[in-house]
């Protein structure tokens, strides 16, 4: 009797992360989130039906497409309905806005993710996922932390332009 043997493409796992690690300029990504959103949660999809903690991931990463969805809507208003005078405090506005949105989100996504790769790990003994016993930190607690500085580190990136081209900008009354 031949059985099928349902491998999980982690190529579509690595695929997804260079979508979702890469700066953003103000809210426009040269590699859109979006497309690495859903490449993760279809990557999730075989795993989410044997944990619940991965299940809970890929709803996270589910919800975080339809934010970036948004995003997206944010760029036509700046750079099509907005006036170019006012495009400078709107890309700081929604810049702001998804950074924190987006950190609410991630984050947590994140942290369902690898702590679901870590609870997949122990049912198979292996140094891929836990890492030599040496080691204080695990690869998957390292990945985490890694992601969660990452997903922080680039909200506050996405802002900081825009603040600093506010700063230098001047408020002109006789404009009104």
């Amino acid at each position: 009797m031949f059985v099928k043997k349902n491998n999980i493409s982690f190529v579509l796992f690595f695929v997804a992360f260079i979508f979702l690690f890469n700066p953003s300029i103000s809210i426009i990504d040269p590699l859109p989130d979006l497309i690495g959103y859903i490449i993760l949660s279809i990557a999730l999809s075989k795993l989410a039906m044997i944990s619940e903690t991965l299940y809970d991931a890929k709803r996270a990463f589910e919800r975080l497409v339809i934010l970036d969805a948004g995003k997206l809507f944010a760029i036509v208003w700046v750079f099509g309905v907005d006036s170019v005078s006012e495009r400078n405090t709107s890309l700081l506005l929604w810049s702001f806005v998804f950074g924190v949105l987006e950190i609410i989100f991630a984050i947590p996504a994140y942290i369902k993710l690898f702590e679901g790769f870590s609870y997949l790990g122990n049912f198979y003994p292996n140094n891929s996922i836990h890492g030599n016993r040496d080691k204080k930190k695990s690869y998957t607690d390292s990945s985490k932390l890694f992601s969660v500085f990452f997903v922080i580190f680039k909200a506050v990136l996405t802002c900081l332009p825009e603040i600093s081209a506010l700063g230098a900008s001047s408020y002109n009354e006789s404009s009104r």
